[in-house]
């Protein structure tokens, strides 16, 4: 029996023939076909082993496949309304990676609620001032309901609850939370009354507004 030594280099030293591979180019090429042609269902079910191999693969694979959520999103049962994450439905009043997200992750939506086109606003107070609109199929005392339990679930301070100042109509809860970035961050929400179609039967909706500012010594 021969030995073909290797140098460092991976090359065979003088004088010594590399050893010939045990597959050509052109054998691999040709084995292609029949290799896949064992791997469809009906032949696979033949062998009862790499048939359930395969099965096996194809549901792990399909199932890495779904991308599962971040982070579970708490609804309290005294909210009466499902919560949803409100990070996506903010991207309008999102910009130069404010507010963090520690913040916006803590930011509820009430299932249903869609928002006003165009209602997004820079009240260009500080740091940060913004607020964005919403509307929602229910009553204004389920939209306020929700978010007494809500906000406080996901460890906001209630600093105050009541009528809107400066004579606005409806009812306005404000809460503040903490952030990675040093600051205190403010949630306002300003729900205003139920308005109802014209006829009977007519579902109710009620507007409610976000506004998020930081807190700073300015």
């Amino acid at each position: 029996m021969s030995t073909t030594l290797i140098t460092e280099t991976g090359s065979p030293l003088p004088g010594q023939r590399k050893a010939p591979s045990a597959f050509s180019a052109s054998q691999l090429l040709a084995s292609i076909p029949g290799a896949l042609k064992k791997l469809d269902p009906r032949f696979m079910w033949h062998n009862p082993v790499m048939f359930v191999v395969e099965i096996g693969a194809a549901l792990t694979t399909s199932g890495s496949a779904r991308q599962s959520p971040s982070h579970r999103f708490p609804t309290v049962r005294a909210a009466g309304i499902k919560a949803v994450p409100g990070r996506g439905a903010l991207g309008p009043i999102v910009t130069a990676g404010q507010p963090p997200s520690d913040i916006l992750n803590v930011v509820p939506l009430p299932a249903g609620a869609q928002v006003k086109n165009g209602s997004k606003v820079n009240n260009t107070i500080g740091l940060y001032d913004h607020s964005l609109s919403f509307t929602i199929p229910v009553s204004e005392q389920k939209v306020i309901t929700f978010y007494r339990a809500e906000l406080r679930a996901l460890k906001w301070q209630l600093v105050s609850q009541g009528p809107p100042p400066h004579g606005v109509v409806g009812y306005q809860i404000v809460g503040q939370h903490p952030s990675s970035d040093g600051y205190e961050w403010e949630v306002g929400v300003t729900i205003t009354p139920t308005t109802f179609g014209a006829g009977t039967g007519t579902a109710e909706t009620t507007p409610f507004t976000l506004r998020l500012f930081a807190v700073t010594d300015d």
